[in-house]
């Protein structure tokens, strides 16, 4: 929690120096006007005039009024750099989790880090704000008022306010298990925001599959188990706020009992009997609000923890070294590349050795399954393997700067990703230069590349058709041509695409390549994916993997001179072509 307190809150210090300063006034304020009560009330009981009372009451009032403007100050003070807080935290959680590698989300779940996102960082400027404002506050207020009351009676005041130690004692048992039982909480809202999550992402599944019933069993498990917890933290929590509250009762029947005593003895006047009833009035909020700032407090600490698991999380590529021009990465190879996605199962790539150079374009042929798409992965940055396996122009990949690196690179998935904008925001990138003068141009020339241009100008909004979650607007083939057209937007030294042929028609992939081929940049390589031999003839070379292994390479028509798998595969798919 000192961790979250020096990186977010120091920061605003001048916002919380003038809080405290309002807090001061404010408490100064509260503590002036009972004093002036009791002068009021001990005139009332000599039968003084009304003329010698309205000093008084002016007094009051103009205090009163002096004490909502301060009190108000002292709220926006330190609710602003709350505010600030929170959109410093969820800024710097966001950019950090865009520069983590997929090592850590194939670990994570997303509706929890969307829980983290929101309910944690919510509960962590709710610490920073109502917990510094309502500490500080009861501090002060006891502080002001215990000072006061000694000035009217020394020996009452003890008697009054010595339930508040004892009960801070029990206090502490309670807090222990509050942590506890609010981490639980939190852990299990993830854990069922990131049930809907998926559940929604996969709710055409789950109806094609009439599982409705499971899933709906599933969910009330893991309801039941949130509820459960929180039953737990509010049994805690019922425990904890009635003893506390009740000290403030305890407080008024000492006051009842031994006060009384004293005005009967004359020790005691009418008006300070009234003043120290008015300053246990003013202890009865902080004493009740106690059990609410410990909650608030046990809820920032437990979010702070699980936000904290996040931002402790480091890259898997550490590297510093630059790339100075786009010629320093080639030529890019793989020596002896072996990869396995963890410790308990079979490496997917045994043995690798490729070699990738400026301007080339390279062919990956093999069944599904056989390692292609992985090493796609690692060639585009995504997957971190042993130091000296992936040369990048002659240095390790490891060593140098991923972001550097990925700036020189695109590349296209099997199953590419497209945001819920239009058309014309997914290919650019939400670029400022969307609409700029000739910018539409522009991705013309790139969605004719990607032979999409047809297909997006027959939508009604053309390049401003919202495609929806996911391009759900869009056929699979088009998903990967509008994507194709993303990977052109960004001028790259290396493209990789990733089997984007295999929903698209033969007449469409033919024209796709030869426009791929004609766009192609002199100084830039080319890695084509696919198990359709005849996307790759352009291919300058072809690598033929079986099992996590290259077990034959050569040019199409070497390969196809050869009996292996390539020829094999080369001679019936030109055999079903011609049916």
């Amino acid at each position: 929690m000192l961790q979250f307190i020096r990186r977010y809150v120091v920061g605003y210090w001048s916002y919380y120096c003038a809080g405290f300063f309002a807090l001061i006034a404010t408490n100064y304020v509260a503590t002036i006007i009972p004093l002036y009560i009791q002068q009021a009330v001990d005139l009332l009981a000599n039968k003084a005039s009304f003329d010698a009372i309205r000093p008084f009451l002016i007094r009051i009032i103009g205090f009163a009024m002096l004490l909502a403007v301060v009190r108000t100050l002292s709220r926006v003070l330190i609710f602003f750099p709350g505010r600030f807080v929170e959109y410093d935290l969820r800024g710097s959680l966001f950019s950090h989790l865009l520069g983590l590698s997929d090592t850590f989300y194939n670990n994570q779940k997303i509706g929890d880090l969307i829980s983290r996102m929101i309910n944690d960082v919510q509960s962590l400027r709710a610490t920073a704000a109502l917990g510094f404002l309502h500490i500080i506050n009861t501090i002060m207020i006891y502080s002001f008022v215990i000072v006061q009351m000694m000035h009217i009676h020394g020996g009452l005041t003890f008697w009054v306010v010595l339930p508040i130690p004892l009960a801070m004692v029990f206090v502490g048992f309670f807090v222990k298990y509050m942590y506890l039982y609010t981490y639980q909480c939190q852990q299990a809202l993830g854990d069922i925001t990131n049930f809907f999550v998926e559940m929604f992402s996969n709710i055409k599944v789950i109806k094609t599959a009439v599982a409705e019933e499971a899933v709906l069993a599933l969910f009330h498990q893991k309801n039941d188990d949130y509820v459960f917890k929180n039953i737990q933290l509010a049994k805690v929590r019922a425990a904890m706020f009635p003893f506390i509250g009740i000290i403030g009762s305890i407080g008024s029947f000492v006051l009842l009992l031994l006060g009384g005593k004293l005005i009967i003895n004359a020790g005691l006047t009418v008006g300070e009997f009234v003043a120290m009833g008015t300053y246990i009035g003013l202890l009865s909020w902080p004493t009740a609000s106690l059990a609410w700032i410990i909650n608030i407090i046990q809820r920032g600490k437990a979010a702070w923890s699980r936000i904290a698991d996040i931002l402790d999380e480091t890259n898997d590529f550490r590297g510093q070294l630059a790339i100075d021009e786009p010629d320093s990465l080639f030529p890019i190879t793989c020596q002896h590349l072996s990869y396995a996605y963890d410790d308990t199962t079979e490496p997917v790539l045994k043995d690798i050795n490729i070699t990738i150079n400026k301007g080339q374009v390279i062919g990956f042929f093999g069944p599904s399954g056989s390692g292609k798409s992985t090493l796609i992965n690692i060639l585009s940055g995504s997957k971190k393997v042993a130091d000296d396996q992936v040369m990048i122009g002659g240095r390790c990949l490891n060593t140098l700067s991923i972001s550097e690196y990925q700036y020189y690179v695109s590349a296209v998935s099997q199953n590419p990703f497209l945001f819920s904008a239009s058309i014309q925001d997914n290919i650019s990138f939400f670029s400022k230069h969307s609409n700029q003068s000739g910018h539409g141009e522009s991705l013309r020339l790139l969605t004719d590349q990607a032979c999409v241009t047809d297909d997006i100008t027959r939508f009604p909004d053309g390049f401003h058709t919202l495609i929806g979650e996911k391009g759900v607007v869009l056929s699979g083939g088009q998903r990967s041509r509008v994507a194709l057209a993303r990977a052109f937007y960004k001028s790259s030294s290396l493209l990789l695409l990733d089997d984007i042929v295999s929903a698209i028609d033969y007449d469409t992939q033919q024209q796709m390549i030869t426009n791929m081929m004609t766009a192609k940049l002199p100084e830039q390589a080319l890695v084509m994916v696919s198990h359709r031999v005849s996307a790759l003839l352009a291919c300058d070379y072809i690598y033929v993997f079986q099992n996590g292994s290259i077990i034959d390479a050569g040019t199409h028509n070497e390969l196809i001179q050869k009996e292996g798998l390539y020829a094999y595969t080369w001679r019936y798919q030109k055999l079903v072509d011609q049916l």
